[in-house]
């Protein structure tokens, strides 16, 4: 592994398991059922997104929050993505209920 990432134990609904970030490449992420499975893929994923960076002749991609505030300028893209609204809600009442829980 290149980069510090952390490490946390998540729950969605009654499914438990371990999450690994990096704090550097934004968005590079692992999970597993075990802290070693969810260091494993991130040490995979982390080796995918550099790649990718490299391939599009950069060490940065784009952050996701500019990216997304530029395909909402397309009124398709924008109809579809409000229609996941619910389902984003859902996630994030699920994400915020597992951070109470700690």
């Amino acid at each position: 592994m290149k980069y510090p990432f952390r490490v946390e134990i998540m729950q969605a609904e009654n499914h438990v398991f371990w999450a690994a970030s990096s704090l550097t490449l934004d968005g590079c992420v692992g999970q597993g059922e075990t802290k070693e499975e969810a260091i494993r893929e991130l040490e995979i994923n982390e080796k995918e997104w550099l790649d990718t960076a490299k391939k599009h002749g950069t060490t940065e991609m784009t952050k996701f929050d500019d990216y997304l505030r530029e395909q909402l300028q397309d009124p398709a893209f924008k109809k579809e993505y409000d229609a996941l609204e619910p389902e984003f809600s859902a996630a994030q009442a699920i994400i915020d209920a597992g951070k109470k829980a700690d």
